[in-house]
């Protein structure tokens, strides 16, 4: 098993690459692999930041303070391992691991400590690859990094973490006060929902003096800083959820008798106004619950996406989804292949190379997109057949484990098909009310 973490070093890089290259952690740099630049410390050191100041605006080893943040001089990961994996073992996972994520043009530091109980790996990348493409760390990249280095452990025949858990979003006061009944931002996002509706709440102004005169207090009415009387500190309103940011609310109030109002949906249409509507309202519902229902709405959007992006790609069956995937990853081959020669023929046409790159990221971006959008369809997929095994036993033995152990997703499964079939209504019910409409204004003319 193997856990991964990140950190971004904004200064002092060469501080943090004489920690991770300590020779007393190392067993003497027994374990240390340098990708596309040294290994050694002196040297590595210079192979960074001579790639960072080609790129980059500002010094390797100089920072600003009192200027606000300083730009990342390092992405650094730490892939740590349980006690009965070598460190032999630990390096060529890492290695492999760091191959698969960054390729091999990209500056890349992986030692393998042995100080501890646990073989962890430190793993320094540098921002920018020799072309100048930067690496953008976040949350999807994270989560990339830990899918990856699961698969590479598998390979290895590691144990994984199957359910990772999911963290709040929420501090823990709030969570508990929340499950308790107790929660003041519950009950004002409950007052702000009944305030709306009210006849004479026409515009902001109004909506602000009624929650005024039902004893809120507006520390910032620019910024919609609320609370009540007995809280002392309160919150902006956009902090209770998808709904009450100001756009939102100034929307809801001129929209008040529409049943999806609060979003703005303008641009949208078909099924993605449908999803659309429909999420916004199930966020706003079940902002307030526990999180396993954050997880189902978690499950719902990418189930949402999944439909809209095979919707607006005019896709019906498995085989035309793979076409579109296989496609696009055949562009964007082709693309950069034809980038690299022009590069290499026409070395001084900077204009034009630059149009070839751009155009080649742009359809990386799609592949990226299209290789999430077919993992989702085969979670999806074995998720719909586990259900129908589930559904179709009659006589479930209490032995079973594989069947127990899906219970929990079940139940889960069960809500999302019963909610996507009242997106299914509701899209014929805004279809036949946008004909109407229609009708209605070609009449009136």
């Amino acid at each position: 098993m193997a856990i991964v973490k990140y950190n971004a070093v904004h200064v002092s890089p060469k501080a943090h690459l004489k920690y991770i290259l300590n020779p007393d952690k190392n067993e003497q740099m027994k374990y240390v692999t340098g990708i596309c630049c040294n290994d050694d410390l002196e040297n590595a050191h210079a192979d960074f930041k001579q790639l960072f100041e080609m790129y980059d605006s500002e010094k390797f080893d100089v920072y600003k303070k009192g200027a606000g943040k300083n730009h990342i001089r390092l992405h650094t990961y730490i892939q740590s391992f349980e006690s009965n994996v070598s460190a032999e073992l630990a390096h060529e996972i890492g290695v492999k691991w760091a191959k698969a994520m960054f390729g091999e043009n990209r500056p890349v530091i992986i030692t393998t400590h042995t100080n501890t109980k646990h073989a962890h790996n430190h793993i320094a990348v540098c921002p920018y690859d020799i072309y100048g493409k930067k690496w953008h760390a976040n949350k999807a990249t994270l989560r990339l990094a830990r899918e990856t280095s699961d698969k590479i452990c598998k390979e290895y025949h590691l144990e994984i973490i199957e359910n990772p858990k999911r963290y709040g979003t929420i501090p823990y006061a709030e969570w508990l006060a929340r499950n308790n009944g107790t929660s003041w931002k519950v009950k004002m996002a409950d007052d702000i929902d009944r305030i709306i509706l009210d006849p004479s709440v026409k515009n902001m102004e109004t909506f602000i003096e009624k929650m005024k005169s039902e004893g809120y207090i507006f520390t910032n009415e620019k910024k919609l800083i609320c609370k009540p009387q007995n809280v002392k500190n309160g919150c902006s309103l956009y902090r209770l959820g998808i709904g009450y940011k100001y756009d939102n609310l100034r929307i809801r109030i001129g929209q008040k008798y529409k049943e999806f109002a609060g979003a703005d949906l303008t641009g949208l249409s078909g099924n993605e106004l449908c999803i659309k509507s429909f999420l916004r309202d199930f966020q706003r519902v079940y902002y307030r619950q526990p999180l396993a229902d954050k997880d189902i709405y978690k499950e719902l959007q990418d189930n949402a996406q999944l439909l809209t992006y095979i919707s607006n790609h005019n896709i019906h069956s498995e085989k035309e989804l793979e076409k579109l995937v296989n496609q696009i990853s055949a562009d964007h081959y082709n693309k950069s292949m034809e980038a690299n020669k022009y590069r290499f023929a026409h070395p001084d046409d900077y204009e034009h190379i630059m149009l070839l790159e751009k155009q080649a990221e742009e359809i990386e971006h799609r592949k990226y997109e299209a290789a999430k959008i077919y993992r989702d369809y085969l979670r999806l997929k074995e998720q719909a057949s586990a259900y129908d095994y589930l559904k179709n036993t009659q006589n479930m033995s209490a032995g079973d484990k594989n069947i127990i152990g899906q219970i929990n997703f079940t139940v889960k499964l069960r809500k999302i098909v019963a909610w996507a079939d009242k997106v299914k209504a509701r899209a014929a019910e805004i279809k036949e009310q946008q004909e109407r409409e229609n009708r209605n204004s070609y009449y009136s003319r």
